[in-house]
């Protein structure tokens, strides 16, 4: 049977601020890979037999950071479907299930998410076609990861005992993220393990068994699909219309069928939802730091230091800190205190919210710029276009703007006039002039210098005239 991989890229959850925003959440990030954790994804499920196009869900702003992940491996053509809000994982699985059923029939989905840590791609690749071939659409298999220690941010599961070497279990009892106490009592459990929240099924259980226990979801689902439209490269589904309760797919679905088997995951996995899983998932210098950037340590220890730019960090005889350091936040803490970041993050937002929702580098589906210095009557951004990419044709009623280009070759057309611009060429944009921008090169990106002179500086300065990429906003 033909096996479609499901990839959950939600919202952005919990955040690790300051390298995760809204509109740039932690799946789109790199940490021990030269790729992102949704790259990561995608290469852990290439060579899987019986595997054919992804199907990925995520939320409608982060379409083209999306689309992007993909051309960057030039890999295969998926299926990206737009979600107007995040509403839990037994909404976004019911609607991209129902997704399947209808575009490829009876198949087995493989459920995975885009924030994941599976060093070990050969041990995937084994226990993944291991579980395909061994399963039916009597089962749904989860992946079971033993645990490494009494962690208390992971829910738990409990098996039948284990005989042998015996793989495939059956789960008898589900256990919510535990307190401390509880977690060092059952860690060490022979038949305990961790919920990964990666399982497969066939579309015939999942449709019986939601029939069974939630069946709104499906309801739902269905109806949107039915109302979805292609938009581009994607599948876009209605926006205005009453959502079922938000709830996670382990509490619609999971918890309450009798036929959800574990299959035991010998592997390295991390979840990667908080600064100290993260740590934990690392590999440590001989001070047991978990070093990543421009960092110099000095009789430093326990640490997580990591710069995300070309800023130098430099410590001197720290002990159990998280430093991070990005080009617009630096965030100290306590590992011990980490759990108080949503504390942070509510008190950061009551001040200034902007800080919490916007980069200082911000992503277009043409490429992405970087706010290099703002003040009262300018605004400096560098510009970065990639290859045979356009911005849209557009004027601004506020500022006027100076291209001066850096890299690359440009196509500039200005009120109906084109230049070709080389490195070093420039231009000036007058207010109310309408103009647009491409990368002659299907190669190398275009880079640009943008001086914007004015009052306002504002992304909804933008009249839209012509998109090659359909937006009707800002964005």
């Amino acid at each position: 049977m033909k096996v479609v991989p499901l990839i959950i890229s939600g919202g952005s959850g919990k955040r690790l601020w300051p390298l995760s925003r809204e509109n740039y959440p932690k799946q789109f990030l790199k940490f021990d890979s030269e790729h992102s954790l949704l790259q990561d994804t995608l290469l852990r499920i290439k060579n899987i037999k019986g595997t054919i196009s992804p199907v990925i869900i995520c939320n409608d702003n982060h379409r083209f950071l999306v689309a992007e992940q993909f051309r960057k491996l030039n890999y295969i053509k998926p299926h990206i479907i737009l979600e107007s809000k995040s509403n839990n994982t037994a909404t976004a699985i019911a609607l991209a299930t129902s997704y399947i059923k209808r575009n490829f029939g009876e198949v087995l989905v493989l459920v995975l998410s885009s924030d994941h840590l599976i060093p070990d791609r050969e041990r995937f690749k084994v226990l993944i076609e291991s579980a395909i071939d061994n399963i039916d659409k009597e089962k749904l298999f989860l992946f079971a990861v033993k645990p490494e220690s009494p962690n208390t941010g992971y829910g738990y599961i409990k098996t039948n005992e284990m005989k042998g070497n015996q793989n495939f279990l059956k789960v008898t009892k589900f256990i919510e993220k535990p307190s401390i106490s509880v977690a060092k009592k059952i860690f060490k459990e022979n038949n305990i393990f961790w919920n990964s929240g990666i399982f497969l099924y066939s579309t015939t259980f999942f449709y019986n068994e939601m029939r069974l226990y939630a069946n709104e979801y499906i309801d739902f689902a269905e109806k949107l699909i039915d109302e979805g439209y292609k938009d581009l490269d994607f599948f876009r589904l209605p926006a205005d219309i009453a959502y079922p309760e938000a709830l996670p797919i382990d509490k619609a679905l999971i918890e309450r069928s009798k036929k959800i088997y574990a299959l035991k995951f010998n592997n390295s996995w991390s979840d990667i939802g908080t600064w100290k899983s993260l740590f934990d998932s690392k590999t440590k210098d001989a001070n047991f730091n978990a070093i990543k950037g421009n960092v110099i340590s000095l009789e430093s220890s326990n640490s997580l230091i990591h710069s995300n730019s070309n800023h130098l960090i430099a410590t001197i005889g720290v002990d159990n800190l998280i430093i991070v350091n990005t080009d617009d936040v630096t965030f100290i803490s306590s590992i011990d205190k980490i759990n108080k970041l949503e504390d942070m993050l509510k008190l950061i937002g009551s001040n200034d919210k902007e800080k919490l929702l916007n980069n200082r580098k911000v992503y277009r589906p043409w490429g992405w710029y970087d706010s290099l210095d703002k003040e009262t009557g300018f605004h400096i951004k560098r510009i970065h276009v990639f290859p045979g990419e356009r911005l849209s044709l557009q004027s601004h009623a506020k500022r006027s703007e100076h291209w001066i280009v850096v890299r690359g070759k440009a196509e500039a057309t200005v009120d109906d006039c084109l230049h070709i611009l080389k490195e070093n060429d420039s231009i000036d944009i007058n207010v109310g002039s309408i103009h647009s921008l491409k990368n002659l090169s299907k190669k190398n990106p275009l880079e640009l210098v943008e001086v914007q002179t004015g009052d306002y500086f504002g992304e909804d300065d933008i009249i839209r005239y012509d998109d090659i990429y359909g937006r009707s906003d800002n964005k």
